[in-house]
């Protein structure tokens, strides 16, 4: 049993029902064996790239990032001592009621897989949970919050058959200051990529860092 887990979250997609909102939403997420060493390795990779290219490179983010950028940080991460996860939902198969609560579907989401995966593969002490930071009230924030705490406690005792839940440790970061975060952005982009695009290559790269048993899918095929 190790003593602290962290867990990286990020997405592709958003959750909302306008017309212009996506189709797909993914959750893109990983635990690394060492963080500090795979957040040293993408600050190095970062800057080679930035002097190599003759660009700035603020920070990873596979949506903005040409394909030579694309293909190193991929590369990386299938080489670093990681593993993957992620979550991917086709919103219109969503049951009407997350559908009219796209606050309660993120949640669920962002929460529910990740963490049951993380209990029943590490079964840690504590879990450091790392989140994108969000434009959100702080109402919001405090209750996505609660709803971490929550739903580990729930897991924990109903579904591990633990007598104490894991500590909990919200981090709500700016990606531009964590890698790692960085990382979890590229591993929902690949996996987004392939659903909506057809485009493969990128989540082929590194299929093999995602567990076959963290990967959850409603209404869509990779």
């Amino acid at each position: 049993m190790p003593g602290t887990v962290t867990l990286y979250i990020d997405e592709s997609g958003d959750v909302g029902f306008k017309p212009n909102s996506s189709e797909v939403f993914v959750i893109g997420y990983l635990v690394a064996g060492k963080p500090l060493r795979l957040s040293n390795d993408l600050n190095k990779l970062r800057r080679r790239l930035s002097k190599r290219l003759g660009i700035e490179i603020p920070e990873f983010k596979f949506s903005k990032d040409r394909e030579e950028v694309r293909s190193a940080v991929l590369g990386l991460i299938a080489e670093s001592d990681v593993t993957c996860g992620f979550v991917a939902v086709k919103k219109g198969s969503a049951i009407p009621y997350l559908q009219q609560n796209p606050d309660r579907m993120y949640n669920y989401l962002a929460v529910n897989y990740p963490i049951k995966r993380v209990l029943r593969t590490f079964n840690p002490e504590r879990i450091r949970y790392v989140i994108d930071k969000q434009v959100w009230s702080g109402k919001r924030r405090d209750g996505f919050d609660r709803y971490v705490k929550d739903k580990a406690s729930w897991v924990s005792v109903m579904e591990c058959n633990s007598c104490r839940p894991p500590a909990i440790h919200l981090v709500h970061e700016d990606s531009r200051n964590d890698p790692c975060l960085q990382a979890a952005d590229y591993l929902a982009g690949s996996v987004y990529a392939a659903i909506t695009r057809g485009k493969r290559n990128y989540f082929e790269k590194m299929e093999g860092r995602f567990r076959q048993d963290w990967r959850d899918m409603w209404g869509v095929q990779i």
